[in-house]
Formats: structure tokens, C-alpha cells, sequence
């Protein structure tokens, strides 16, 4: 018998080898270093979960009052429930404030209006803040992005929308419901 030679030197490294990769990879007490979870928790003692990642918020723009003007559409309710659109007008600053009725020949508290205008913008998340006394609805595009019933005072109400880019229609929909109606975009 001679001493140990280069084969089983080699022989030995490789065990130490794979005995390392073997702890390293399969014991499943261990952890990655992320998380401090055991393998086997105790009876009665809460499994700690790792908290999900947060999402980084999307930037919002601030969007002043276009430019241009604010096409405007009355309508009148019958009393069979419709709505007939009555009259149709353009103001250049979103202000309306009408303490009962818009037109003599109106019923107040039966009544509506709807004031639109057409935007390019860029894409992003948006947010502007109108002053409303009545019930709301604001539609971007096609799709509805804010709702309220009427309060028994002027409300600020912030409306926040995602925009992918390109052209648009803003249509804000007011109802007299009781009391005035007011509308004005606030900057």
C-alpha cells in the first residue's frame, strides 16, 4: 500500500464538491437571503408571508382648461321622462351657474346640460378639478371616468383619467336635481 495519490486526491475534492453544492442548492431549511422563512413552522405560530411588491405611481399632469370653446347642449326633461335636446350654444371659459332655470320656458329642477370639447394630448395620466353643484358624470373618450350624486353643497371633485395619446373628447354632463347648478372648471 502507498500513500495517498493525485487520483484519490482528486476523488476526495470532487466529494467536497458536491457535498457543498448539495447543501447549498437542496437543503430545504435554507433560504436565498430574500425572506427569513423556515422550512416547517411550529404549531400555532403564523407562517410569515413576503409582502407583495409595491408599483411605482404613475406620474399625474395637471391639466388646466383648454383653450377654445366649450360647446354646450340643453335639455329638458317632459314629463313623460325624456330628454329633449332644447338648445345648443358655445361659451370660451367653462362657468355656469344658474340659480333655477336656464331658459324662461324650462321647468326648473326638470332640466340638464352637457358641455364638451375636444383635446389632443399627450399620453400619460391626467387630473383636473371641477366645482359642481348638481349631479355629474364626466366621460374621456368613451369612457365614463367620474360620477356623483348631487350634495346639498358646491363640491370641489378631482377627476383623474389615463389617456394613451392623441385625440380626444372631454363631455361633462350636469342635471338639476334641486336647488342651483353649478359648473366650473377650477384652476
Amino acid at each position: 500500500m502507498h500513500g495517498v495519490g493525485l487520483r484519490e486526491v482528486v476523488a476526495l475534492g470532487g466529494l467536497a464538491l458536491a457535498l457543498v453544492f448539495g447543501f447549498m442548492f437542496f437543503d430545504p431549511g435554507s433560504t436565498d437571503g430574500k425572506t427569513d422563512v423556515r422550512a416547517t413552522p411550529s404549531l400555532g405560530e403564523l407562517v410569515p408571508t413576503p409582502a407583495p411588491p409595491t408599483a411605482t405611481p404613475i406620474p399625474v399632469r395637471e391639466l388646466k382648461e383648454p383653450g377654445g370653446n366649450w360647446f354646450l347642449v340643453y335639455y329638458e326633461r317632459s314629463a313623460s321622462g325624456r330628454d329633449t335636446r332644447s338648445a345648443e350654444g358655445f361659451i370660451e371659459r367653462l362657468t355656469i351657474d344658474e340659480a333655477g332655470k336656464p331658459f324662461p320656458d324650462f321647468t326648473d329642477d326638470a332640466w340638464r346640460v352637457e358641455a364638451s370639447q375636444q383635446l389632443t394630448l399627450e399620453p400619460g395620466r391626467y387630473r383636473f378639478t371641477l366645482e359642481t353643484d348638481g349631479a355629474v358624470a364626466v366621460t374621456v373618450g368613451e369612457k365614463v371616468v367620474f360620477e356623483a350624486n348631487d350634495d346639498a353643497s358646491p363640491q370641489r371633485r378631482d377627476v383623474v383619467f389615463d389617456h394613451p395619446g392623441g385625440s380626444l373628447a372631454i363631455l361633462i354632463n350636469m342635471r338639476d336635481t334641486g336647488g342651483p347648478l353649478r359648473l366650473d372648471w377650477a384652476d
